[in-house]
């Protein structure tokens, strides 16, 4: 099992609605971002205000310290015709029991897992190091909890 050492990570990604969910989050049960990226494309007037739906986009997430749990959720949310939701947290510390005390920034990402890769890499110590990749084929991004007046969704539901 992969141990997330540190009480503050730059990013964290958990396979739940953070807004939704309301039971504490643990630090075993996210995983470290190494990477992201997506790009978030809307329709814009004349005068270059945005309106309408979203494009639908791919995210692209690489993961490292996490736990065998983790990559069979991607796996079982590729088999799947419904769409998975996953929270990614920035700035993030955790308490001395493991759990989340508090995070700087977050979004959820809502869409359909298309594919998963995994990767292992060797140092010179001889330990090895695990990578997951997964691309998400995005249909909604909730920038802020949705009961905060700053929230930002972006949707092409």
């Amino acid at each position: 099992m992969a141990v997330l050492s540190s009480d503050h990570l730059k990013s964290v990604v958990f396979n739940t609605n953070v807004y939704e969910n309301k039971e504490p989050l643990r630090r075993y049960q996210g995983a470290t971002v190494q990477s992201y990226e997506y790009e978030s494309m809307r329709s814009r007037d004349a005068v270059g205000i945005p309106y309408g739906n979203c494009h639908t986009t791919l995210l692209t997430l690489r993961l490292k310290n996490y736990d065998e749990s983790i990559a069979k959720f991607y796996l079982n949310a590729m088999r799947k015709t419904s769409p998975e939701e996953i929270s990614l947290l920035f700035n993030v510390t955790f308490d001395q029991y493991g759990e989340i005390k508090e995070y700087e920034d977050s979004f959820v990402a809502r869409g359909y897992v298309v594919e998963t890769e995994e990767m292992f890499a060797s140092d010179n110590k001889n330990d090895s190091m695990k990578q997951l990749q997964i691309k998400m084929l995005l249909s909604r991004i909730t920038y802020g909890e949705e009961t905060s007046a700053s929230v930002l969704i972006m949707s092409n539901d």
